[in-house]
């Protein structure tokens, strides 16, 4: 018990150490104020998909587990967007306004997807995607060259081994838009490719 967090209550250290590990993280989201037990009495809420809460849509929230007729009226008030980004949430509580805001999961996975290289669309002619793991050296063409079926497009190093990678047939005619990838340098490493990563994008000359 000296062990759990001295904010628990008792209910919270019962449950912590009758549940071992489970009951641990039961008892530390309802310390954090993370867990969505108030919850179980609104399940259009709990289940509905990500911000698509109508403005005006009222619930009640379960204030103690111990104790199912307290409860709270909610109305939902809409969403929002602050200065930072952030998502924000508006309720009314007994003719209080209640504002919560969090971080935008999209724009945090947006972020993540940034960080790499891209990922070529599937199924789009105007990506080539990279097929085997390994470093970019070199491109071997330039933005706005005209592509020609077995010509040169860029030297890989995958293995310890170095590919020339030739343009292929099907694309043989295109117009390079982008090449997204920094090759090697004295100074630097290349870009590291995982296949699927976009190696070239084109256009129509």
């Amino acid at each position: 018990p000296e062990d759990l967090p001295a904010s628990f209550t008792p209910e919270q250290v019962h449950t912590a150490l009758g549940y071992q590990q489970k009951g641990l993280d039961f008892a530390t989201s309802q310390a954090k104020g993370t867990d969505l037990s108030p919850l179980l009495l609104a399940p259009q809420v709990l289940h509905a998909k990500p911000r698509s809460l109508k403005a005006g849509t009222s619930f009640e929230l379960l204030m103690d587990p111990q104790n199912p007729a307290n409860r709270a009226q909610i109305e939902f008030g809409g969403f929002g967007t602050s200065a930072k980004k952030e998502i924000v949430m508006n309720f009314m509580h007994e003719g209080v306004n209640l504002q919560v805001a969090m971080p935008d999961p999209d724009a945090a996975a947006g972020a993540v997807v940034e960080s790499g290289p891209r990922k070529a669309e599937v199924g789009n002619p105007m990506h080539m995607a990279t097929v085997v793991p390994g470093e970019l050296l070199s491109y071997s063409v330039n933005v706005g060259d005209v592509l020609s079926a077995g010509g040169p497009l860029c030297v890989l190093e995958s293995m310890k081994m170095e590919m020339k990678i030739s343009v292929p047939d099907e694309m043989d005619g295109l117009e390079v838009k982008s090449l997204p990838l920094k090759g090697r340098t004295k100074e630097k490493q290349g870009d590291i490719l995982a296949p699927g990563d976009l190696l070239v994008e084109m256009t129509e000359a």
